[in-house]
């Protein structure tokens, strides 16, 4: 079976394309997974233990109504980073799933890459064998003269 080398390298460009593609893809979704991953609701609920702790330290009495507000406003943020949470793991599982398509699918065209360089140099061994023959009969088929 002959292939032209023409048709070997635009598959070679196509499958070098994709996995650009795909690294771009691999790089974004490990950048998503970090960043919905990471303890942000955690740091806020720290930062605002830290503000009521430095009211007490420096002795601001803060009325009830005030700290009644206070206690308001930090159940209704648990509430939301609950739901987030849900939401944020729902998503990494998402971009997990998607990360190790991507990297099979990497680990398939470096497969393709490999047969399309074997059949290039097959077909390049090939030609260069027929060419190495046929200097041969011409060197061995004696003159005319």
């Amino acid at each position: 079976m002959h292939i032209e080398d023409d048709r070997i390298l635009n598959v070679l460009r196509e499958l070098e394309t994709e996995k650009m593609d795909l690294l771009i893809k691999i790089e974004m979704y490990s950048s998503h997974i970090t960043h919905a991953t990471r303890p942000e609701a955690e740091q806020d609920a720290d930062a605002e233990a830290a503000l009521l702790s430095m009211y007490d330290q420096i002795g601001v009495v803060m009325p009830g109504a005030i700290r009644k507000r206070f206690e308001d406003v930090r159940a209704f943020n648990r509430s939301i980073a609950s739901n987030r949470k849900k939401l944020i793991a729902g998503q990494v599982e998402g971009y997990v799933e998607r990360l190790g398509a991507a990297r099979q699918r990497l680990l398939a065209l470096r497969s393709l890459k490999h047969e399309a360089m074997a059949m290039l140099g097959r077909e390049g061994e090939v030609r260069s064998a027929d060419v190495a023959a046929a200097e041969a009969r011409l060197v061995e088929r004696p003159s005319a003269l």
